[in-house]
């Protein structure tokens, strides 16, 4: 189609009466770059919006770990108390459980936010990435009136599957999958999300007991613009995970058949001495090994996660000394010598934990140092390499437990 804009003006008058002049022009190219402009103007608010919200997300998501970490503190403390009445001991539990899903609410807030900025990077769990996005996806395969199809999903590894990545991007690859095999099952059908790890790389397979894809399609598959789903889809989805995964450094696969179903894998490397909290060591009989009871640093701006780390470590046997901004914890170190482990919180006043793990690493390069946050760091911020470990907010006492063990010696 060609746009055409037409321009009009008396002609002088002649013999045979008045005259008007018409022309005629082409003007497609200048409506095509109109359009363009309006829709780069509009992606540019759009984007924007979407920074301002990650923002709020963000600030939204750390103060509600601070609170998390102090409901679940006082609560697994007391929960190890001798001698509390059953009903007592099941209330505990049912605020423990709703603290935990609350937190997990918070992750996938988080992820929201970073989804803003594809070059983060962070120690993760490759399962949790998994298990994010099958419960996303959850009222597509699950609607509350019942629907067409299940999903099983299989946790096969007995361990931590962990990546460096963006959780975010990986997890919407992995959505992206679940709903393509969704769409490919018409009449219903049952799904297979199975993660697992082999030598240094882990994977994902999702598979679909959908229509299958035929060989010259699966060649096509992953070029931008190319859809198995005709009118109803862009042809940009499959192109943007393979891009994301090929980011990572990581491959993603096919392997389907026509009315066979289809086999999605996606390979990522291992992460290796990434610095999120660990499992921890267990003692022959499977209880976690404990740290023998030490002098604690803990500094962090919320009176409120203060006096909950203080319960926790104290639960388990260890002196704490507080401190509310880094400037007051050197001072703190300058006057004493019984200071055996630093936990300090990212985002202070005065001189935040970044800025205290530089000055500790200057100082005293041989102390054990932990970054606790509620926020999303990237792994090779310079915050995450000084620290010895990251523990994550909100804190649990069994995590902090094992993270002691970890970095303290170890009890007799």
């Amino acid at each position: 189609d060609v746009e055409v804009g037409r321009f009009s003006e008396p002609a002088r008058e002649d013999d045979d009466g008045d005259r008007l002049l018409v022309s005629l022009h082409d003007v497609s190219e200048r409506k095509r770059s109109a359009d363009a402009l309006r829709a780069l103007e509009e992606r540019e608010r759009a984007a924007e919006r979407l920074r301002a919200l990650g923002e709020l997300a963000a600030g939204v998501a750390h103060n509600f770990n601070n609170s998390l970490t102090s409901i679940l503190a006082h609560a697994q403390v007391l929960a190890r108390r001798a001698g509390l009445p059953g009903e007592v001991r099941a209330d505990l539990q049912v605020i423990e459980r709703v603290a935990q899903g609350a937190a997990v609410t918070v992750r996938r807030i988080q992820s929201f936010a970073r989804a803003r900025d594809p070059e983060a990077r962070e120690f993760c769990d490759f399962g949790d990435v998994v298990g994010n996005a099958v419960a996303l996806t959850r009222p597509r395969w699950q609607p509350p009136d019942g629907g067409r199809w299940t999903l099983k999903y299989v946790h096969a590894a007995d361990r931590p599957l962990p990546i460096l990545g963006n959780a975010a991007e990986l997890c919407e690859v992995v959505v992206n999958l679940i709903l393509n095999g969704l769409d490919a099952m018409v009449d219903g059908g049952a799904m297979r999300v199975e993660t697992g790890v082999e030598d240094d790389r882990v994977w994902v397979e999702v598979s679909d007991q959908g229509v299958g894809i035929d060989i010259d399609s699966q060649r096509r598959l992953f070029d931008p613009f190319f859809s198995t789903k005709g009118s109803r889809g862009l042809g940009l989805g499959l192109s943007v995970s393979h891009g994301i995964i090929r980011r990572h450094g990581g491959e993603i696969s096919v392997f389907s058949a026509p009315g066979q179903g289809s086999t999605f894998t996606i390979w990522l490397p291992r992460a290796q001495g990434a610095t999120t909290e660990e499992t921890g060591e267990l003692g022959d009989d499977g209880s976690a090994l404990m740290a023998r009871p030490s002098t604690v640093l803990v500094v962090d701006d919320d009176d409120a996660v203060l006096a909950s780390v203080e319960t926790m470590l104290g639960e388990l046997g260890h002196t704490v000394v507080v401190a509310r901004d880094g400037r007051e914890a050197l001072s703190i170190l300058d006057g004493r010598r019984d200071i055996e482990l630093v936990l300090t919180d990212l985002a202070m006043p005065v001189l935040d934990g970044s800025g205290l793990l530089r000055e500790l690493e200057r100082r005293w390069p041989s102390m054990p140092t932990a970054l606790m946050t509620g926020m999303a760091i990237d792994a090779d911020s310079r915050a995450a390499k000084r620290a010895k470990l990251v523990l994550r907010k909100p804190l649990e006492l069994a995590r902090v437990e094992r993270a002691l063990a970890q970095l303290l010696p170890l009890a007799g």
